[in-house]
This record gives C-alpha cells, sequence and structure tokens, in this order.
C-alpha cells in the first residue's frame, strides 16, 4: 500500500465541501455563502496545484 498524503486528503475535503456549500447558496439565494464556497473551492485547487508543481520539481 502507498503512504497516504494527508495534505492532499485535507485539500480535497476543502474542495468538496465548497463545491457542496455552492449548491447550498444556490438553494439559500445566499450571495455570502456563495462567494465564500467560491473563494473555498479556489484556494483547495490553488494549494494542490503549488503543491503539486513544488513536489515535482
Amino acid at each position: 500500500m502507498t503512504k497516504v498524503q494527508w495534505l492532499y486528503l485535507l485539500l480535497a475535503a476543502l474542495a468538496i465541501f465548497g463545491i457542496a456549500s455552492i449548491g447550498i447558496a444556490i438553494a439559500e439565494a445566499s450571495i455570502i455563502i456563495a462567494v465564500i464556497s467560491i473563494a473555498v473551492t479556489c484556494s483547495a485547487f490553488y494549494f494542490a496545484r503549488k503543491l503539486k508543481a513544488s513536489s515535482s520539481a
């Protein structure tokens, strides 16, 4: 078995939470929740990309 990369798992969980929250924001018609959710999702993807780039270089 391979070693679990906990940081990637945490970033994936944040992305899932952010995407699910976007659906909740649409259902609730809340702009504030939508903005926070989009920020969380984008930051999770950004940090995952930065982490992958630094580990492969």
